[in-house]
């Protein structure tokens, strides 16, 4: 990956100023530390890439939304559109998967809809479960909402306004 290769010469040109420019040493990115850092850097930068891949999904799906309607839904007929129009390759998922997940709404049987959020924020936009140490999801807008909400009140209840 060229990001990868670019962050490395970035790390390496950062540290020149702690080492004596007229050394031998040409591979300052050997040492634990430094690695250290460059996976974290690696971690940190996969990380914003897979929100923007997010972000970029969510404003597909609302821009699915019919006009008026600003619930996060979005009519599973107009959910599959796109993908029968040859638009993208986006939005396949059946309808048993979609449930599976909570994501599809079926109170109105005669115009069932994908539910935006619980869509996004399930474990199949995460990348990496499967090792358990380390997985990157969609960033849940909510949970930034309550927890600016949470250090900004800091009392277990308060009043409106």
């Amino acid at each position: 990956m060229l990001w990868v290769e670019d962050l490395n010469h970035a790390i390496k040109y950062h540290e020149q100023a702690e080492h004596n420019p007229f050394s031998k040493r040409s591979a300052y990115i050997g040492t634990f530390p430094l690695m250290a850092h460059l996976v974290e850097q690696i971690q940190d930068g996969y990380g914003m890439f897979q929100d923007l891949q997010c972000r970029e999904l969510k404003n597909m799906l609302l821009d699915l939304e019919p006009w008026g309607r600003d619930d996060g839904r979005v009519l599973l007929s107009n959910f599959y559109r796109p993908y029968m129009q040859g638009i993208h390759e986006y939005f396949l998922e059946r309808p048993a998967y979609l449930r599976s997940l909570g994501s599809l709404d079926e109170t109105d049987p005669q115009r069932p809809s994908v539910i935006v959020p619980n869509f996004l924020y399930g474990r199949s936009f995460c990348v990496g479960t499967d090792s358990g140490i380390q997985s990157f999801c969609c960033i849940d807008q909510c949970n930034v909402l309550m927890e600016a909400l949470e250090q900004n009140i800091t009392h277990p209840v308060a009043s409106p306004g």
